[in-house]
């Protein structure tokens, strides 16, 4: 006859010893698993696709959208003096 067993405990058959690893399993044994099976893009590609009509998804990671909004502005943006402003500066002589 087989077993099964989570090296604590035995079980009758698969179907139980199932069960009883669903019951057991932690946010963090899923995390696990997707950290190492699951690229980041796919990941945020589905939660994205699945929630983008919602506000749900910017208010869950708000911090996040704004850092990294800044981090987008202060990469692709800076100020430089331009030529209408030399030209609103003499006028004003």
């Amino acid at each position: 006859m087989k077993i099964w067993t989570d090296g604590y405990n035995t079980f009758e058959d698969e179907d139980a010893a199932r069960d009883n690893a669903c019951a057991e399993m932690t946010w963090d044994d899923y995390e696990e698993y997707f950290r190492n099976n699951v690229n980041f893009h796919d990941f945020f590609t589905r939660v994205r696709e699945r929630m983008q009509n919602s506000d749900e998804f910017f208010f869950l990671f708000e911090n996040e959208f704004c850092d990294a909004m800044n981090e987008y502005f202060n990469n692709n943006y800076w100020e430089e003096e331009g030529e209408e402003e030399d030209e609103e500066e003499e006028d004003e002589e």
